[in-house]
């Protein structure tokens, strides 16, 4: 049996712990990731390197996540999937879904429910 292929996803997020954690946890389920330290370093790996999957923080300084979201669709269109997370409740899901972020999730994230989103949309 052929083993698939690792997907490439990429953890944008300005808080070092929760980025490291959501790398780990996501390699050990079999991804290969890396990390941003915000919008800007977002936004240019992916344009340089492309991802399969990229999971962004909503608040960091300098590129929000919902503006390096809207630069990426403007330069490669639907894809890549973006996972966005929220540690605030003020926003609205719409919005955020018109901006191109496939996905809305609330901080505190459960491992499980990051695993699961993955997996979904990875499998498409």
């Amino acid at each position: 049996m052929m083993q698939a292929a690792k997907k490439k996803l990429l953890i944008v997020d300005d808080d070092s712990m929760l980025r490291d954690a959501l790398v780990h946890m996501l390699e050990r389920a079999g991804h290969q990731c890396e990390g941003a330290a915000d919008g800007d370093e977002g936004l240019e790996r992916i344009l340089d390197r492309g991802y399969d999957l990229v999971i962004t923080d909503m608040r960091m300084p300098s590129m929000s996540g919902i503006e390096m979201i809207r630069a990426v669709r403007r330069a490669l269109g639907p894809n890549p999937p973006f996972i966005l997370l929220s540690g605030y409740h003020d926003f609205e899901e719409d919005e955020l879904r018109a901006a191109g972020a496939s996905l809305v999730l609330q901080k505190p994230l459960r491992p499980r429910t990051i695993r699961e989103s993955v997996a979904s949309l990875l499998a498409g």
